[in-house]
């Protein structure tokens, strides 16, 4: 029975402790049991922990072998013992009245009470009965009273006590005979109630200790943090000022004064204004306060009006309003009239008897806030206020402005905000004497870095302090690591000037509540701040009292930001506060955990759905500091729960799910370490890291292979694939795709079939093979159709509707794309729908219907703002890029392509960076910048070729030879045309290819090669019939009428151009349209009909005059007069031939206007 006793004893301790509200870690189960090992002198090993407080368990379960019982000292008798558990037992409400006492107080009574009756074991009935009594006066301790963990497991002791009272009351009632029968298993039973009561005396008097350590630690803790503080605060100020301290000498302007020369316009207007105006310059602190009232003051049009009457008072040291009314006194230069016994008046008689004055009032908000005679303060705030002479300025962090003045502000929202990020740009390289401009990777870490401080000029000018010795990219690492404690001036006294964290401690020194610090640490862990702060805050269950009224507080001391309602920290004040203040608002983030938990663990309906959703960096941020600071099972699990929420929503947060990978050991049994990599590879590649990506699937592939596990197997392999199809390593990403095609047949998952089909097409889309990458989507839809995956039904879709695009089939594209639109709608799949809009934009601004083509790509955009995928939002931005080109605005051309351009740059995307360089090649040569433009292709065509994607090849090929045709160097640029032919057909994409034959027949009929242009543009015009492409079929009708009209062959180039007229007034081309009716009025002159010529050119000229295009309006009028000449009306003639002479003569066609002269000349003659 012995033997038994340890077990026992462990399993009540581990009943005790998982009956506790309270979870107990590793280190507080190691500490409780090294303060029994000092009670009891027991050598003590380290627990070994799991999810469920076990820990704690075997902590003590290895002390049982070295238990000792408690020996029940002599003098103590049963009717004493009785005695106190009488009173206790019979109190009602009172001082410790504590749930649970009483009963256990009623139990220990009776256990005495039987333990007095029992006859024989009268001394270990006695033991029992001392070791009841030991646990009461324990449990009366108020110490104990106070503490949760005791106070949660009264109820259990209390069933635990009913078990030893029966066991004695048993022993107790037996007769002799049975006394003589059982006398050993009694024995035994009242030992295991000794022991079990000996335990529960020692858990007790274990947990006091842990209190008391706890309490010792969080003392030591607090001193630490003052200690802190106070080593962060500026030397302690004297009680009295000095001259030192005040002049009438301005302090001189700020050398550097960036990005606020409107609010400085402005400001000095308002105070010119309004003289004798009272005005607040308020903002967080580091804002540049001090910096805009010294600008102010230093203003050539401030310094003009108000002469020598500018005054600066420096209110840093300043604690009461005699130092108040000294430091003005002095600062205007009377220094002996300020020792005065009447100061009040004497600085009324002073500032009164002025001329208009300017008073600059700075950092009043330490008088304010540090001083205990607000009201005297005040009184002298309102004097200075009244006098109309004087135009008074304060700067101040405080937000909430001193009552009874009518104060006037020139900030924007009253506030001074922080710099944009091109003038912290400014300032920073200005101050650290650097030029990084064409170092692209520095200056993107630069404005990174920037960015991360919130451009706060104060930040701004320390790190530019720090980085005379290093690059932005270093910069940018240490703050990553450093954080507030970089942002600091080298070899100086810290002080608000030059110390950030100085600064926001001198801001949180203004806090007047205690709870005011506890949200302000709270809040320093939600990184996006609170949206409709008023609304959310009351609903998180965050355990402070009127939170509301905190955040007012905050607000004022301008340690928050409330900005049309949503509140937020500046990124430099949250750090510091996260780090210093933190720890002490742990219970009010365990609450806002369990909150956000909640949420989680609820994920049901829209609106909790939108708060999880919308919610995403502050969730992420507080799960993130649970899993460090709880450490719990249960917590993982959320985290973990909510990482693949976000996921099934196309969002993902890298550091959340890389915690949750780095804490395994938290996690259950249930979920294995292969599915958290799976999980890990697909947030990897969310965000374009396919590196990472593809060694996450390799490694759960390891875990999945060992295991046998072949459905697993095969989903990484899939992944694999795509990974690799992404890095543009084709042929082995197919080979993957196939293993696990086969995997999935093999297990009979046809879903997981089609997912490796569609992802195999995709690589043949890349490599332009769009017929068999078709052939895949279609197999593949019919497997999506079988299992009803409407989501693979509408990829399939859109994806061979995107294959007829690229093979220039508009309108049978179309037909595909917008059934896709239908099911993703359907389903609610932003993204799909997005990618359909962008597309059916696409092809409406190939058809050149412009206007919906932008009302569609706009509509995509804004979907993909909505989902937050950079790739997608990319290409729709490089597709408005193109329309705009395509529509001659160059200059909203080109800064799209380049917005783009940087996007796919950033996610390391070399299919959309080659597709922008393609683009703004092609604007530059548009723009006749022919050697940049030949540039960029190249750059374009050698990406193109990295990947082995021909179809983009081919693209700059063509563009190359385009340009290479307008500087008329004919031979390279028929090279560039045919290869880009060749590959267009491999390809299968007609339109690229009719454009290519349609460049080479206008090479040929430049090197008059006609018969050969002839043949060549008839052969072209019947591909474009295939495909309808009706752009298409009209230039090469036009260009046929062109060699036709050269030809003489006036009949048929009538015929040819009458057919290309129709086709571009079908398109709306209205140049193409006046190009037709020009070459109508030439053949009808040529064929003798001066009249009809006369029409179709009066008509031309017309249109071009319309469109702009004033060399073709002096060719029709130039014509027009040659009609007018050969039919003898010399008086039309000269008015025609006059006006072209005026407009060649204008745009320097020097030739052109030579030719009118001639015409003239023979009209004088005449």
């Amino acid at each position: 029975m012995e033997s038994e006793s340890p077990q026992g004893f462990r399993s009540t301790l581990k009943n005790l402790f998982r009956s506790s509200r309270i979870k107990h870690t590793s280190s507080d189960s190691l500490v409780a049991a090294r303060v029994y090992s000092s009670m009891k002198n027991i050598p003590v090993t380290s627990p070994v922990p799991d999810a469920n407080g076990n820990d704690v368990a075997e902590g003590f379960g290895a002390l049982a072998a070295h238990h000792s019982p408690i020996q029940a000292p002599s003098g103590i008798g049963f009717d004493q013992m009785k005695f106190g558990l009488d009173i206790v037992s019979s109190l009602g409400e009172g001082p410790i009245n504590v749930p649970g006492l009483k009963a256990i107080c009623q139990l220990a009574l009776q256990i005495i009470k039987r333990a007095e009756t029992a006859d024989d074991n009268n001394q270990l009935c006695y033991d029992v009965a001392y070791h009841a009594y030991q646990l009461f006066q324990l449990f009366n301790n108020p110490d104990l009273l106070k503490n949760e963990s005791i106070q949660s497991v009264y109820q259990s002791m209390a069933n635990e006590l009913k078990d030893v009272e029966q066991a004695i009351r048993i022993i107790a009632s037996r007769k002799t005979p049975g006394q003589l029968w059982h006398a050993e298993d009694d024995k035994g039973g009242i030992s295991r109630c000794t022991r079990f009561l000996d335990w529960t005396v020692d858990r007790v008097q274990i947990q006091l200790q842990l209190a008391n350590h706890q309490k010792l630690n969080i003392g030591l803790q607090r001193l630490e943090n003052i200690e802190n503080q106070m080593a962060r605060l500026p030397p302690k100020r004297k009680d009295t000022i000095t001259e030192l301290e005040f002049s009438t000498q301005l302090p001189p302007p700020p050398p550097i004064f960036l990005g606020r020369e409107d609010l400085l316009t402005y400001g000095s207007n308002s105070i010119l204004g309004s003289t004798g105006g009272n005005f607040a310059i308020t903002g967080a602190g580091g804002m540049g306060k001090t910096s805009l009232s010294l600008a102010l003051l230093h203003e050539p049009k401030i310094k003009a009006h108000f002469g020598t009457h500018l005054h600066f008072v420096p209110c840093e040291s300043v604690k009461n309003a005699s130092q108040l009314m000294r430091g003005i006194l002095l600062a205007l230069g009377n220094s002996e009239k300020g020792q005065t016994s009447d100061p009040k008046k004497i600085l009324l008689e002073v500032l009164g008897s002025a001329d208009d004055l300017l008073l600059v009032l700075d950092n009043f908000e330490t008088p304010w806030n540090e001083s205990n005679d607000q009201r005297h303060i005040h009184d002298i705030l309102k004097m200075i206020a009244a006098l109309l002479n004087v135009t008074l300025i304060i700067t101040t962090r405080v937000t909430a402005l001193p009552s009874g003045i009518k104060w006037a502000s020139f900030l924007p929202d009253s506030m001074l905000p922080p710099l944009e990020l091109k003038y912290a740009r400014m300032v920073f390289l200005q101050e650290a004497g650097l030029n990084i401009e064409n170092h692209l990777q520095e200056s993107k870490d630069l404005d990174t870095l920037l960015a991360e401080v919130d451009c706060i000029p104060l930040a701004v000018s320390l790190l530019s302090r720090v980085s005379r010795q290093k690059s932005p990219t270093t910069l940018l690492k240490r703050w990553r690591e450093q954080r507030t404690s970089m942002l600091k001036a080298v070899g100086h006294s810290t002080s608000r000037l030059n110390s950030v964290e100085v600064s926001v401690e001198i801001s949180i020194k203004q806090l007047k509540e205690p709870d005011e610090i506890k949200l302000l640490g709270l809040l320093s862990f939600l990184p996006r701040g609170i949206l409709n702060w008023e609304t959310e805050l009351t609903e998180m269950d965050i355990g402070l009292q009127n939170p509301i009224e905190l955040v007012e507080g905050l607000l004022a001391a301008s340690l928050l930001q409330d900005t049309n309602g949503w509140l937020q920290m500046l990124s430099p004040v949250q750090h510091y506060v996260k780090r210093v203040y933190g720890q002490g608002s742990i219970e009010e983030l365990r609450r806002l955990t369990g909150c956000f938990t909640s949420w989680i663990n609820a994920r049901q309906g829209k609106q909790v759905m939108e708060k999880l959703l919308e919610q995403t960096n502050n969730i992420c941020a507080v799960l993130i500091e649970g899993l460090h600071i709880f450490a719990t099972s249960d917590h993982w699990v959320t985290t973990y729960t909510y990482s693949k929420l976000l996921l099934n929503n196309n969002k993902s947060d890298i550091e959340l799910a890389e915690t949750i990978l780095k804490e395994k050991q938290l996690k259950p049994e249930s979920i294995s370490t292969a599915d958290c990599l799976v999980h890990m590879g697909a947030v990897y590649e969310m965000h374009f890291k396919l590196k990472e990506a593809q060694a996450a699937s390799e490694a759960a592939l390891e875990i999945f292979e060992a295991s046998a596990r072949e459905k697993d197997m095969a989903k990484c392999n899939m992944n694999i694939g795509r990974m690799l199809c992404r890095q543009h390593n084709y042929a082995t990403a197919q080979k993957r795709l196939e293993t696990a095609y086969d995997l999935y047949n093999a297990v009979g998952s046809k879903l997981g079939a089609a997912n490796c089909l569609y992802s195999i097409q995709e690589i043949l889309h890349l490599q332009s093979n769009h017929s068999e990458a078709t052939k895949q989507l279609e197999t593949a839809y019919e497997l999506y159709k079988e299992v009803n995956s409407k989501l693979g039904m509408a990829n399939c879709l859109c994806g061979i509707g995107e294959a007829l695009l690229e093979q220039g089939y508009l309108t049978r594209a179309q037909e595909k794309i917008e059934p896709a639109y239908k099911l993703y709608e359907e389903i609610g799949n932003k993204i799909g729908m997005a990618g359909c809009l962008s597309n059916i934009g696409e092809i409406l601004y190939k058809k050149g219907n412009y206007p919906a083509a932008q009302k569609n790509l706009d509509a995509a955009n804004e979907l993909y703002l909505q989902t937050g995928n950079k790739l997608a939002m990319a290409n729709c931005i490089c597709t408005i890029g193109e329309m705009f080109w395509r529509q001659g605005d160059y200059t909203k051309a080109v800064e799209k392509e380049e917005a783009g351009y940087e996007l796919h740059a950033a996610i390391g995307n070399i299919l959309g960076m080659a597709g922008c360089l393609r683009i703004m090649g092609d604007i530059l040569w548009k723009q006749k910048n022919y050697s940049e433009a030949k540039k960029k292709l190249e750059e374009g065509y050698q990406l193109y070729n990295k990947i082995e994607n021909r179809q983009g090849m081919a693209n700059c090929l063509a563009s190359l030879g385009g340009s290479q045709r307008s500087l008329k160097n004919y031979p390279e640029a028929l090279e560039k045309l045919e290869a880009a032919v060749n590959l267009y057909s491999a390809t299968g994409d007609k339109e690229g290819m009719i454009g290519c034959m349609i460049g080479i027949g206008r090479i040929l009929v430049a090197q008059n090669h006609s018969s050969q242009a002839l043949e060549k543009f008839e052969s072209t015009c019947k591909e474009c019939n295939l495909i309808d492409d009706k752009e298409g079929m009209a230039d090469c009708l036009f260009n046929m009428g062109e060699i036709l009209f050269r030809s003489k062959n006036y009949p048929l180039s009538l015929e040819k151009i009458h057919g290309a007229q129709k086709l571009y007034q079908t398109l709306k081309d209205d140049r193409a349209i006046a190009d037709c009716t020009y070459y109508i009025g030439k053949i009808s002159w040529k064929q003798g009909n001066h009249i009809k010529a006369q029409e179709h050119l009066e008509v031309a000229t017309e249109t071009y005059h319309t469109l702009g295009n004033p060399m073709r309006k002096a060719i029709c009028l130039r014509i027009r007069g040659e009609i007018y000449y050969e039919v003898k009306d010399n008086r039309a003639a000269r008015e025609k031939l006059e006006a072209a002479h005026r407009l060649f003569t204008k745009h320097h066609a020097k030739d052109q206007a030579a030719e009118c002269l001639v015409l003239l000349q023979l009209i004088d003659n005449v």
